[in-house]
């Protein structure tokens, strides 16, 4: 089991345009500010995209996320992150530090995040 010293206000990832996918900055944010143990971040965008068959917007009520030719603008996930630094926090805690470390996703196009936070057993 890795432990670490993480500071309170981690550094944010650098933005290079075209060059790195929302799941990576996702993922090294993650890794640089919780250290976890286990770490598994799911694109579910396409769980809540228009049914093309149908043509009626899906049972979650979301309007289609996607257009026929464009890539997947990546705004829904589900993470799962066990780590040490949610030990002593209750899940509130847990989600509203999360939230904080995605500030700047949720600023450019980040819409929904479904979160399992754990402690290591």
């Amino acid at each position: 089991m890795a432990t670490a010293t993480l500071t309170p206000t981690p550094a944010k990832p650098r933005r290079v345009p075209g060059r790195i996918g929302r799941i990576d900055r996702m993922k090294a944010l993650f890794e640089r500010a919780l250290a976890p143990t286990h770490l598994q971040i799911n694109d579910r965008t396409f769980d809540h995209i228009l049914d093309k068959h149908q043509r009626k917007v899906n049972e979650t009520g979301h309007a289609p996320a996607l257009r026929p030719g464009k890539p997947s603008p990546m705004t829904h996930f589900e993470v799962e992150i066990t780590s040490e630094r949610f030990r002593g926090m209750r899940p509130l805690e847990r989600h509203r530090l999360v939230y904080q470390l995605l500030e700047e996703e949720f600023g450019t196009g980040l819409h929904s995040i479904t979160m399992k936070l754990n402690t290591p057993s």
